[in-house]
């Protein structure tokens, strides 16, 4: 069994009804670690952190990113035809992704 390291972590234990032995000791620190992750994923300052680095709210964040998940699936579906058609939209797919990184820099 661990040995206390001084008397106030001895008394800080007996305080939060945690044992000595090495299983309560983890689960302790489990539920610890836990309630910590908690707290911090739900903070505001986490949650929201993106949209105030971007300068946007959640909806103008949410109108641009569905905006660019359509022009990727439409670009993806060019590529398709043009996958089995070389000869059509033979810069489309291309150009559009140099604009999007462009757009996105």
């Amino acid at each position: 069994m661990p040995e206390h390291e001084t008397y106030l972590e001895k008394k800080w234990m007996e305080r939060h009804g945690i044992r000595e032995d090495s299983l309560h000791l983890r689960e302790a620190e489990g539920r610890i670690k836990n309630k910590q992750g908690r707290e911090h994923r739900s903070s505001e300052d986490y949650r929201m952190s993106h949209l105030k680095d971007i300068n946007l709210s959640w909806g103008r964040h949410l109108h641009f990113a569905w905006g660019l998940a359509l022009k990727l699936f439409l670009l993806s579906l060019t590529a398709l035809v043009h996958g089995l058609l070389p000869s059509i939209f033979t810069s489309k797919v291309s150009d559009e992704v140099h604009k999007l990184n462009q757009e996105l820099s």
